[in-house]
C-alpha cells in the first residue's frame, strides 16, 4: 500500500515529487529506488531543441537520434553531483576503471586537475552499459550514492535503460541507448551562459550521434586513421591536459570529432594546429566533405546548418539562424 500511494504521489508531483521521495527515501535509511515520474519527455528535430530552453529540469529526445535521451539539469550543482562519478570511472585516466570513488576520492581527483566540481564537466555523455557498471560497481563497493545519483538511477530505471543481471546488479536493456546531460541557461549560480549552453548540448549530442550510429561512427574512425601522425598528437596531447584517457582509442576519436566544432577550447588546439600548416577549419572541411561525398548516407545530424557551421550570435547572445524552415523539414521527414 506504501507503494501504490508513493506512485500516485509522484506521478502527481512530477519531477518535483521524485527528488522529495528521493530525500525522504534518504532520511529513513530504506534503499528504496523511488520510480522516476511520468514527467513529459519533449520529441523535437533537432534544429528545435534550442528553441525550447528553461532554467529548470528537462527530459527531451532529438526526433534524428531516438536513442538518447537528453537531461537537463538546473545548474552545475546538481549536474556535478549526479554525473561527476560516472565521469570519473568511465573518461579519467587518473581514476581506476574498475571501481567507484567514494567522496573523498572523487575530491581528490577534481582538486587535482584544478577544478571545482561544478566544473569538471559542462556536460556528460554516456552508453547505457557503462551507467549499469557504474550503479552495480557501486552497489557491489558499497559506496553511498548521494541524492542526485539515485534520482539519476531511478530515472534510468524508469526509461528503461537496465535490466536485472542478478542480485544489485544491471546490464544494458539496449545497449545502443545514450544518456546525455547538460545545466540549463539563463541567470543565476551555476548556470550557463546562452552561447556556452548552446556550444555544449552540440557537443554533446555530436557524441550521441557517435555511439548511436554505427555508420557514423566508423566514417570518424576512418577519418582520424587519415590524419597526419603530428596532427594526432596534438589532439592526443591537448586531450591528455584534459585529463581524459587517450589510451582509450574510441573516447579519443570521439572526443575528435566533437572537439572540431569547439570554438573556444578548441582555439588552443587550432594554435598549435597552424603551426602544422593544418587548422580547424580546413579538418571540418574534410571531415564535411567525406560525409557529403559519400554514396550511401552515413548522418543528418550535419544537415542543420547550425551544426554544419559554427553558428554566431547577436548582441544580446542570442542564436543567429533562420531555422524555421529547417524545423519544418525536420518535422516532416521524421514524422
Amino acid at each position: 500500500m506504501v507503494e501504490k500511494r508513493s506512485e500516485r504521489w509522484l506521478r502527481s508531483w512530477g519531477i518535483v515529487g521524485i527528488l522529495l521521495w528521493s530525500f525522504a527515501v534518504d532520511v529513513t535509511g530504506n534503499e528504496v529506488i523511488a520510480p522516476w515520474a511520468q514527467t513529459e519527455v519533449m520529441v523535437r528535430p533537432l534544429a528545435e531543441l534550442f528553441k525550447q530552453r528553461n532554467d529548470g529540469y528537462r527530459l527531451f529526445r532529438p526526433l534524428e537520434q531516438p536513442l538518447v535521451l537528453v537531461l537537463q539539469f538546473p545548474n552545475l550543482t546538481r549536474q556535478s553531483a549526479a554525473m561527476n562519478r560516472i565521469a570519473a570511472l568511465v573518461e579519467k585516466r587518473d581514476a581506476p576503471n574498475h571501481r567507484v570513488l567514494d567522496d573523498q576520492e572523487l575530491l581528490a581527483l577534481v582538486t587535482a586537475g584544478g577544478k571545482r566540481a561544478e566544473t569538471f564537466f559542462l556536460g556528460h555523455d554516456y552508453r547505457a552499459q557503462d551507467l549499469a557498471r557504474f550503479f552495480t560497481l557501486a552497489k557491489q563497493d558499497r559506496v553511498a550514492l548521494n541524492q542526485e545519483e539515485r534520482t539519476l538511477f531511478a530515472l534510468l530505471q524508469y526509461h528503461s535503460f537496465f535490466v536485472v543481471l542478478a542480485e544489485n546488479s544491471w546490464g544494458a536493456a539496449n545497449p545502443e541507448k545514450v544518456l546525455v546531460t547538460i545545466p540549463a541557461s539563463g541567470k543565476g549560480s551555476g548556470k550557463l551562459d546562452l552561447e556556452s549552453w548552446w556550444f555544449t548540448l552540440r557537443h554533446e549530442l555530436s557524441h550521441g550521434e557517435f555511439f548511436t550510429n554505427a555508420r557514423y561512427r566508423s566514417y570518424c574512425e576512418q577519418a582520424w586513421a587519415k590524419l597526419d601522425d603530428k596532427v594526432q598528437k596534438v589532439f592526443e596531447e591537448e586531450f591528455a591536459n584534459f585529463r581524459y584517457d587517450v589510451t582509450n582509442q574510441e573516447l579519443l576519436v570521439n572526443e575528435w570529432q566533437a572537439f572540431l566544432w569547439e570554438p573556444w577550447v578548441g582555439g588552443f588546439i587550432d594554435v598549435r594546429l597552424r603551426r602544422l600548416g593544418e587548422s580547424l577549419e580546413s579538418l571540418r572541411h574534410r571531415f564535411l566533405y567525406g560525409i557529403d561525398t559519400a554514396t550511401e548516407p552515413i548522418t543528418y545530424f550535419f544537415e542543420n546548418r547550425a551544426f554544419r557551421n559554427l553558428p554566431a550570435f547577436d548582441q544580446q547572445g542570442r542564436l543567429k539562424i533562420d531555422d524555421e524552415k529547417q524545423i519544418s523539414r525536420e518535422r516532416n521527414r521524421w514524422r
